[in-house]
């Protein structure tokens, strides 16, 4: 219970980084950062293609093209980084068969049997981080506002629905989480919440680094909280976001909830 609703971020009321929606002490000051967002894409991995079925096409398959560049990648300048990985729809198909299981010259005995086939389909999704080494134009990101499950275990944080704020839209990923997203940078800018990457059990958050390196690590940046977006097939997916004028208090998580399976404990980012 306490890992699932912990919110890490600024307690002190008198700095300018003041979160009102953190519960645990996190840092307060921090030198300012890059963190550009460019959207989300989610790609269909079927099981057994030569099953006939196409899981993978049509609506309800799974894939999500990125907003920004019309496909399942990131525009240039940005690098991807997983976000979820999930099954999503699977199908069966049987039929009956005769087998022989007497002869003499010939058969003379039939035996009727059922074969089958199946397959599924794994889904994955990713989010688009700009490069520490890219130049980037002007105005290529997007901007965030939180999300919701299609079930409502969690409501979106800003309209505490199913839905997402004015100027918004949401985007779907794993089998039904919604992710409200907007590439009207001039509209949207009041409903968007600061945002700095996610990350998750096995994935990390390039953003939260000041330097390259190999391994992203699995916190936020300085200034951000850490808030549980969800947790899928046993992995936690956290979001790193910053307390704003206007925001809802962020949801407590009832059990039962899967527990995650990483410290939620806060590093220094060197």
């Amino acid at each position: 219970y306490y890992k699932a609703n912990t919110v890490k971020g600024c307690l002190d009321p008198n700095s300018r980084n003041f979160d009102p929606i953190a519960n645990t002490a996190g840092q307060c000051e921090a030198p300012g950062t890059n963190f550009s967002f460019a959207g989300v894409y989610q790609q269909c991995w079927e099981s057994n293609p030569r099953a006939g079925f196409n899981l993978c096409s049509g609506a309800g398959s799974g894939v999500l093209l990125n907003p920004i560049t019309g496909g399942t990648r990131c525009p240039v300048g940005y690098e991807p980084v997983k976000l979820l990985s999930t099954v999503g729809r699977n199908s069966k198909r049987c039929w009956k068969t005769k087998h022989c299981t007497s002869w003499f010259i010939w058969c003379v005995h039939h035996e009727e049997r059922t074969q089958c086939v199946d397959s599924y389909t794994v889904l994955t999704a990713y989010w688009c981080t700009a490069r520490r080494t890219s130049k980037l134009i002007s105005n290529p990101g997007m901007f965030y506002a939180g999300a919701y499950a299609a079930d409502g275990r969690f409501l979106n944080d800003i309209t505490q629905s199913k839905e997402c704020p004015e100027h918004f839209r949401p985007y779907k990923v794993g089998r039904d989480i919604y992710l409200c997203l907007s590439m009207d940078l001039s509209r949207a800018s009041r409903g968007r919440i600061p945002f700095a990457g996610f990350f998750s059990c096995d994935s990390g958050n390039p953003l939260s680094e000041t330097s390259g390196g190999l391994d992203a690590p699995k916190h936020c940046p300085k200034e951000f909280s850490q808030v549980t977006l969800d947790t899928v097939d046993g992995c936690a997916i956290m979001q790193c976001v910053k307390g704003r004028s206007g925001l809802a208090q962020i949801q407590v998580r009832r059990p039962p909830f899967e527990e995650p399976d990483y410290e939620l404990v806060e590093h220094p980012v060197t």
